[in-house]
């Protein structure tokens, strides 16, 4: 599966190359209708390096995310659009919004979070670099916000991949794992794409440079993976509806006792470092 990833990220070449079509800057410059609705069809010519990177030999949603990572980091309407072919070369534009390719085992509900998961992950790095290339005063004026960015980034990928990885059951409650992913990614991530937009302004990066032309395309291309502001609303209403069949659902066993803490305040503070480098280590893997 990292195998996989890697090939599809050497197949895409050089992200900084201009004179390459799937590099950060041709990427970040298509723009408008045209840019949407070419969509589709792009996705058509970058299936063949989905299949050459192996990504048919990956079945389980979470990996198969994962190895569309670095297609999804460099351009959020692409790498969704060829999520929702499913590998199989079928145009996008065929089908019904919202419903992906019986060959792709990703739900659609959680391609599109996963997607912008990435895809701000990738101007979050922007920032990142603009900050510390000026360093000084800067560097510790916008840290902070780099910080809780980081970390709002960090919780929405773990609930993500937590959706991906349980799969629907029976009863009122199955599938609203994903319903909660396609409600609070949009909800936390569009403050986090206006923060690190700021921070990017204020760096002397404006809408004319490559970082502001992701962010602009970023947010065009949000309604094309449903996580926009009407995205988000519409889990929320599913979300409100499911509460009381979920309140009316038997009890479960009796609670036996306190699950393990993963961290206590009254820990130490290597003991709590400790614990910290460990929970990290396992979304690492």
């Amino acid at each position: 599966m990292a195998l996989a990833a890697l090939r599809l990220e050497a197949l895409l070449g050089d992200p900084r190359d201009a004179a390459n079509p799937y590099g950060l800057p041709a990427l970040a410059a298509s723009a408008g209708s045209a840019a949407s609705a070419g969509s589709a069809a792009s996705a058509g010519r970058v299936v063949p390096l989905l299949v050459a990177a192996g990504l048919g030999q990956v079945t389980a949603a979470d990996q198969r995310v994962r190895v569309l990572r670095p297609l999804l980091r460099r351009d959020l309407a692409l790498g969704h659009a060829a999520g929702m072919s499913g590998g199989s070369g079928t145009p996008p534009a065929a089908r019904a919004r919202g419903q992906v390719a019986e060959s792709s085992p990703v739900p659609a509900v959680l391609l599109g979070p996963a997607a912008l998961v990435a895809a701000a992950g990738s101007v979050l790095r922007r920032a990142a670099l603009t900050v510390a290339g000026r360093g000084g005063g800067e560097l510790r004026q916008w840290q902070p916000v780099l910080a809780a960015a980081f970390a709002d980034l960090l919780a929405c990928e773990s609930l993500t991949c937590v959706a991906l990885r349980r799969p629907a059951g029976p009863g009122p409650g199955a599938g609203l794992l994903g319903a909660v992913a396609g409600y609070v990614v949009p909800t936390v991530l569009a403050d986090v794409l206006a923060q690190l937009g700021l921070v990017l302004a204020e760096c002397g990066h404006g809408p004319a440079s490559t970082g502001g032309r992701m962010l602009a395309k970023l947010t065009r291309d949000l309604p094309l993976a449903g996580v926009d502001a009407a995205g988000a609303a519409h889990w929320q209403d599913r979300l409100a509806r499911a509460l009381p069949a979920l309140a009316a659902e038997e009890p479960r066993a009796p609670h036996r006792g306190p699950a393990p803490a993963r961290f206590r305040l009254a820990d130490d503070l290597d003991a709590a470092i400790s614990r910290i480098g460990r929970f990290l280590g396992g979304y690492r893997q």
